[in-house]
């Protein structure tokens, strides 16, 4: 099976900061939400639970919170995984904490944490890539089970510095855009991006064009520069980078992920 025949495994959502209403960054995965409280009457967790919090403190106030997602994810066949998002906006986050969290769980290698603003679409999407290749090896114990997360990974290695933020400069040679183009899209002057590329301030609106890069998971570089100029009837006739030009860059995010995961119509 390949990854353009992947669906997405079923996603929760609950937390202490978690609203009624999906955040931005998991519209995409259209979670299941639950309320902290609920949790418990669940017999057992989805593949993905995604667990929003303020920070690893509010998580360690809720005990019995804590202690029914852990009796529920060892009640869960794998893979199976918990993701704790952070809106914490400390610069330092105190490792003695995570481990705190950590500490509830039979199996640690299952749980991760992330902060936002931070790279969130990128770690969720690792998520699903790692639950993908163990549901893979599954399937055929002969496959490595790394090779996926690697091919996911690998589509949009380049896209990114050392510091493992996104580049402007990088997103746009690989679109094709020039960097005053790629900098209106942002919302900031050339002068901005030529400067700090990759400052986390502009993670967020560079985060669609990484997923559509993804792409490159399934296509070589040159059919994906062609997917790119081609008109498409989902488009009505226009091309995805000239949909991205007029603005469009998560309609057309949404279409290759579509496109990846065997949604497209």
């Amino acid at each position: 099976m390949t990854t353009a025949t992947m669906a997405y495994p079923k996603i929760l959502l609950t937390g202490p900061a978690q609203r009624s209403s999906v955040p931005h960054w998991m519209r995409r995965f259209s979670p299941r939400v639950v309320a902290t409280e609920n949790v418990r009457s669940l017999s057992r967790l989805p593949e993905l639970t995604v667990v929003r919090a303020e920070a690893p403190a509010a998580i360690l106030a809720l005990q019995p919170f804590l202690k029914s997602l852990a009796t529920r994810i060892r009640q869960t066949p794998r893979p199976a995984k918990i993701l704790f998002v952070f809106d914490s906006t400390d610069s330092v986050v105190d490792p003695a904490k995570l481990l705190e969290v950590l500490t509830f769980f039979d199996r640690p290698a299952d749980i991760e944490f992330v902060r936002l603003p931070g790279d969130v679409h990128f770690r969720l999407d690792e998520a699903v890539a790692k639950i993908w290749a163990e549901q893979e090896a599954e399937r055929d114990p002969d496959v490595d089970p790394l090779s996926r997360i690697k091919s996911v990974i690998a589509a949009t290695a380049d896209l990114r510095m050392a510091s493992g933020r996104l580049s402007a400069q990088k997103v746009a040679k690989a679109f094709g855009l020039s960097l005053a183009e790629l900098a209106s899209l942002l919302g900031r002057s050339r002068q901005a991006v030529s400067k700090t590329g990759d400052a986390e301030s502009l993670q967020l609106a560079l985060a669609p064009f990484e997923r559509i890069a993804r792409l490159g998971a399934a296509l070589s570089r040159s059919n994906f520069l062609r997917w790119l100029r081609m008109p498409n009837e989902q488009l009505e006739g226009r091309s995805p980078l000239e949909a991205i030009r007029d603005g469009g860059v998560t309609v057309i995010a949404d279409l290759a992920e579509d496109m990846l995961t065997g949604n497209a119509t």
